[in-house]
């Protein structure tokens, strides 16, 4: 199901539009600046960067024919086929890149992230987001309680928030924010439960706040510094 309609996300996906407007936002010191969002699928995320004024919006994806929805449901972006890993943009192209919940799906994260790297312009923004599949409890759900999901996934990377950081910095980003979102429920159809009404959603952030170490997703707002102001 597209996480877009699945009524058990829709306030997880709010909250993640909600994170990465605001990061833009804040980041966004003059006009005409270009977003890129890498692995835009349908254009879930397109149709809310195209609201921001003052922007030009890019989005590729490596599926055809998710590139063709996403044309014909954000007509004004500027939405084309290529492979994360060999970007065809120039150096230092893009003010802003979102990879929301992508990189966990491809097995040459780093050549990501260096490539990446290059397209954003020097104090440019990367916003970040990834499931934090590493964590206790995820991996309580995966190994014991439902470990049919272990054999299922299409995930590659089963991130912890210490891996990411670290990843990050030696590919010579600078984080500037981390947002640790929701709590880590180990089954999935209680949390999908919870999720889905505001009072539950509201108690799983209560709870990925106070035991940030098992929340669900973790997003990062980092900044590529010039090799000079390093």
């Amino acid at each position: 199901m597209d996480c877009a309609k699945n009524p058990a996300q829709k306030l997880v996906i709010s909250d993640r539009k909600r994170f990465i407007n605001c990061a833009i936002t804040k980041y966004q010191k003059a006009t005409n600046k270009k977003i890129l969002d890498a692995g835009c699928g349908d254009g879930v995320m397109l149709m809310e960067l195209e609201k921001i004024k003052n922007v030009t919006v890019y989005g590729i994806d490596y599926n055809p024919l998710r590139i063709q929805r996403a044309k014909e449901n954000i007509p004004s972006a500027i939405v084309d086929i290529s492979d994360l890993r060999k970007l065809k943009f120039s150096d230092n192209f893009f003010d802003f890149t979102l990879l929301n919940q992508v990189l966990e799906h491809i097995p040459e994260d780093t050549m990501v992230l260096k490539e990446l790297y290059r397209v954003i312009k020097p104090g440019g923004i990367l916003i970040l987001g990834v499931p934090n599949e590493g964590c206790f409890l995820a991996q309580l759900r995966n190994k014991y309680i439902q470990p049919e999901i272990s054999r299922t996934t299409d995930h590659i990377h089963f991130y912890t928030e210490k891996e990411i950081v670290k990843k990050l910095k030696s590919n010579s980003f600078v984080i500037e924010n981390i947002w640790r979102q929701s709590f880590f429920i180990p089954h999935l159809l209680l949390g999908s439960i919870l999720a889905r009404f505001k009072i539950g959603y509201r108690i799983l952030q209560f709870l990925g706040d106070l035991f940030i170490s098992q929340c669900v997703s973790l997003y990062f707002v980092c900044k590529k510094v010039s090799k000079c102001a390093e």
